[in-house]
């Protein structure tokens, strides 16, 4: 099934509310939300209508631009390289696009559309997506760490709403992951990202301490 958008108009959106839709206003965060909203529409036997030009155009765009010549290594390394203050990576980024998106120098190829397998397993709440991250984090977070997480756990569920669909209510709900933790820790904050990350040593060991806590959340609500 196709949906009535591309991924330029979603791109766009999150550009009008950068803060809001992604939490963190980062580089990082984008990558893995557009990678959470896309998988989660192919796991929903959804596609996004083909963009003009086509996006996969822009890492070799962007090599070129910044002077990379590592057409390789994709957008989000290229502009990790060539801007160094995580700040200003974002604003990058768009930047960038609307130039690609709109130079008469960017040729676009016929309209192509890699539209994702749908596994036979079709997810049915959010633990079903974590379950599925923690197998291998890196691949679908591009960065082992709680912020990419919470942008990838926002971009499926918006991925899920475009394509008519909501992820099934779970139980116990996720949405109160946070305060259980406030409980547990005896902590003010409720954002679960913000509390296990004020007790873990790095990024990686934050992501381990998620999956550990949320199984134990999940035990205790069954």
């Amino acid at each position: 099934m196709e949906v009535r958008f591309t991924l330029y108009d979603v791109i766009d959106d999150i550009e009008r509310d950068s803060a809001r839709v992604l939490a963190r206003e980062s580089l990082i965060a984008l990558s893995a939300y557009l990678h959470g909203f896309k998988d989660e529409l192919g796991e929903l036997g959804a596609w996004l209508k083909p963009e003009s030009p086509p996006f996969y155009e822009f890492n070799r765009w962007v090599a070129d631009r910044l002077g990379r010549g590592l057409t390789e290594e994709g957008w989000v390394r290229s502009i990790v390289a060539t801007e160094p203050d995580d700040s200003k990576r974002l604003h990058c980024f768009f930047e960038l696009l609307h130039e690609f998106r709109y130079s008469k120098a960017s040729r676009s190829a016929p309209d192509q559309d890699i539209k994702n397998l749908i596994t036979s397993r079709r997810l049915e709440s959010i633990y079903d997506v974590v379950d599925r991250i923690r197998i291998r984090p890196g691949m679908f977070l591009g960065e082992c760490s709680l912020s990419a997480l919470d942008a990838y756990l926002r971009g499926a569920r918006d991925g899920a709403r475009m394509a008519g669909e909501q992820l099934l209510k779970e139980k116990p709900e996720f949405s109160q992951f946070g305060e259980w933790i406030a409980q547990k820790f005896e902590r003010n904050e409720t954002d679960w990202r913000i509390q296990i990350e004020a007790f873990s040593g790095n990024a990686e060991e934050a992501l381990a301490q998620f999956f550990l806590l949320l199984d134990q959340y999940r035990r205790a609500g069954m």
